[in-house]
């Protein structure tokens, strides 16, 4: 599904954005990590389709912000609680675009508490770790 989002984009996210975002947030609300984890990718996907019709003016994700952030904010907590680097990265990844191309401001407290714990405690010992802290900051 997110990579249809790209190939589609942006008549896919027009005609099928909230089914589409409706499935994704189910996704990142699931019990396994697993889905939780290719939940947060096809919205990078989502966002990322786009990005290239900024002039189109398509706003599908104003509905759905709240629903995103607050169940990415739950998995990004349990991930570094749990350090899993794999989820956390992810994370970021979904956070950083979400936050390239739409109001973010309002999440801040929410996410900035766990950003500054991850360049706090996690070391630069691995190229994944080197990698996390640096899209943390």
């Amino acid at each position: 599904m997110g990579y249809m989002s790209e190939e589609f984009a942006p008549e896919i996210q027009e005609n099928y954005g909230d089914l589409i975002l409706g499935f994704i947030c189910k996704c990142l609300e699931h019990n396994y990590p697993k889905v939780q984890y290719k939940g947060a990718l096809c919205i990078q996907n989502f966002e990322t389709g786009l990005a290239e019709y900024k002039d189109k003016q398509i706003k599908i994700m104003d509905k759905y912000i709240d629903q995103i952030l607050g169940s990415l904010g739950k998995i990004f907590e349990n991930s570094l609680s749990g350090m899993s680097y794999i989820m956390l990265e992810a994370i970021l990844d979904t956070i950083s675009t979400i936050a390239q191309y739409n109001s973010f401001d309002r999440f801040y407290p929410t996410f900035m508490p766990g950003l500054k714990k991850i360049i706090s405690i996690i070391g630069t010992d691995t190229q994944q770790k080197i990698m996390i802290r640096s899209k943390t900051i």
